[in-house]
């Protein structure tokens, strides 16, 4: 029987005159001590954010680990000293063990505190904030991927902190110090919800990972999430989507591969949540579009259509303002086009991609129209004295058409011109030439004319944009189509246009400097004769005669009735004649 460690045990086979060899070296002292001092070399700033979240600082480790180091030279030295051994204490496996777990509670917080990602709790906002913001200051695009992990997790736990003071500029003393934790993380949070919208980290999110981009839109509608001081992320987040080609939206808008799954796009601009509370195309106004490029344009047009059909799938007609912002964006975006146009570069594959975007928001909203009952549908006509109107959702897209004529009005030459395919197919998805259209104009129809037939009041009278240069070129002379035997909206439009044409030969009288701005190359006036004069592309021409044009009452404007302009059931205004639905 031996002695093992200073306890009588049967067999151990530990003889305190003839010690085994110990499991440690002086050289495993040294090795594990250079480990430890290159090892922080390869720790990634994301760990290191965590350690310092985790309050697990390095100069700690090293504490344990030069602590370990002490034990196991003890434990290599002590064979060469074969004294009688004092209990536990006088064994070299004793020391090993304690050297051995000193080296393990190192490693396990090295290991634990770097590796799993971070989830906020009481009391560590103020820490997860701060290191936060210093590792996007200093971070590149890999940190920044490294980051969005821990970001995402704990994103719906800012927002919800940052809450609880967005409403309450100010507390009571007794408030203050009853909910000075609650105050404290909350100013935290909403200062770091500024700081996430930096434009390189939501680029990145976008670019790299796109699939967290989604869960976060995700998590925020899932749980209803809803504060200001988030606003800005989601706003840079679907500018940064927009912009970069390198975004998954240009992938999810293109052929094959990820169209099928839209994920990133559905969850920014799919989602009428945070289309609602969050206005995310709000980034995009003012000319921070910059110049426009097919690809952008392709996922702007996917953006509007995403957005309008979602606003219509909840039945959601005053949404807020999210898609009155598109109305400001298509005038940049158009006015930018008729600059490069006047440059002599603009491409023909980015008008195609803007004027498709447009004809497709037409065509959304008229087939939506269609299928809503009659009740429902009086609602959504432009009325004389409606305070909501303005966030009306059928307003927003007629004036984002209207701005998209207006902005490339002043230069329209008619069928020459590189937009006649855009006004022309404005005209023919909005006001069909078809014999077969049904009576009078829905609400879309209306709005947008009554939006030009106000610009055409006001050109008659020498204001510009000249929109009478479209009209002119895209309707035509008066009644061309003879066989269209129905007031259909295009009649209704036709009459409505030549009621205000009459009034050219006060035009031409009264500003005969600029009367030739209002016309365009395709049209001549004879103000003898007070006749226009359309010629087609192949050189044939058509004469129309205002003054044989039959009498009309001044065509409506705002919510004026008149013969063209009747008016409905509940004090709504219509242009034409609505037939009733069932």
């Amino acid at each position: 029987m031996y002695n093992c460690l200073g306890l009588a045990l049967d067999g151990c086979g530990n003889d305190p005159a003839a010690p085994v060899s110990v499991y440690f070296t002086l050289g495993d002292v040294v090795a594990a001590l250079g480990v430890t001092l290159i090892l922080p070399q390869f720790l990634k700033p994301i760990y290191l954010l965590r350690l310092k979240i985790r309050r697990i600082s390095m100069a700690s480790i090293y504490r344990l680990v030069f602590a370990g180091v002490l034990p196991i030279a003890v434990a290599a030295l002590l064979p060469q000293f074969p004294a009688s051994r004092t209990p536990v204490v006088g064994y070299p496996l004793f020391w090993e063990s304690l050297g051995a777990l000193l080296f393990v509670v190192a490693y396990a917080l090295l290991a634990f505190g770097s590796l799993k990602p971070i989830r906020l709790r009481a009391g560590s906002v103020d820490r997860f904030v701060r290191a936060s913001a210093e590792l996007l200051a200093e971070a590149n695009e890999r940190d920044f991927v490294d980051f969005a992990t821990d970001f995402a997790r704990n994103l719906p736990d800012l927002i919800k902190r940052a809450a609880f003071i967005e409403h309450r500029p100010a507390f009571s003393a007794f408030e203050a110090f009853r909910y000075r934790k609650q105050i404290t993380d909350g100013r935290f949070a909403a200062s770091f919800l500024g700081i996430a919208s930096d434009p390189k980290f939501c680029a990145s999110l976008v670019t790299s990972c796109p699939w967290q981009a989604a869960d976060i839109m995700n998590s925020i509608t899932r749980e209803q999430l809803s504060s200001q001081f988030a606003e800005r992320f989601v706003q840079e987040l679907a500018r940064q989507t927009i912009l970069l080609d390198q975004s998954m939206m240009s992938r999810e808008v293109g052929y094959g591969g990820f169209s099928v799954a839209p994920v990133l796009s559905e969850s920014l601009f799919g989602n009428h949540f945070i289309s609602r509370t969050y206005d995310p195309f709000v980034g995009l106004r003012f000319g921070n579009l910059g110049t426009p490029t097919t690809g952008m344009m392709a996922r702007l047009s996917a953006a509007a259509e995403l957005s309008v059909k979602a606003s219509f799938h909840e039945k959601s007609y005053w949404p807020g303002p999210n898609i009155h912002h598109l109305e400001d964006i298509y005038e940049h975006v158009f006015r930018e086009l008729d600059r490069m146009k006047r440059g002599d570069n603009l491409e023909v594959a980015l008008l195609v991609e803007a004027s498709s975007g447009v004809h497709s928001l037409i065509d959304i909203t008229r087939a939506h129209l269609a299928e809503l009952p009659s009740n429902r549908l009086l609602q959504l006509y432009k009325k004389g004295s409606d305070p909501y109107d303005g966030n009306n959702v059928i307003e927003a897209i007629a004036g984002l058409i209207y701005k998209t004529l207006e902005s490339i009005s002043n230069s329209f030459d008619g069928i020459n011109d590189p937009f006649w395919s855009h006004a022309i197919g404005v005209f023919m998805h909005l006001f069909p030439f078809d014999p077969d259209e049904p009576v009078g104009m829905d609400p879309l129809q209306q709005r947008v004319a009554l939006k030009l037939l106000n610009k055409l009041h006001e050109n008659m009278e020498g204001w510009y944009p000249a929109i009478s240069r479209i009209l002119l070129a895209c309707m035509g002379p008066y009644q061309k189509f003879p066989n269209i035997k129905n007031r259909s909206a295009y009649v209704v439009l036709d009459d409505a246009i030549y009621a205000e044409l009459k009034h050219l030969k006060m035009l031409a009288t009264g500003n005969p400097d600029k009367f030739k701005d209002f016309l365009p190359g395709t049209t001549q006036y004879d103000l003898e004769e007070n006749t226009l004069t359309h010629t087609y592309a192949g050189g044939a021409q058509s004469v129309t005669k205002l003054d044989e044009i039959g009498p009309k009452s001044k065509p409506l404007r705002g919510s004026e009735p008149g013969p063209i302009a009747q008016p409905a059931p509940d004090g709504v205004t219509l242009v034409g004649t609505l037939p009733m639905a069932g």
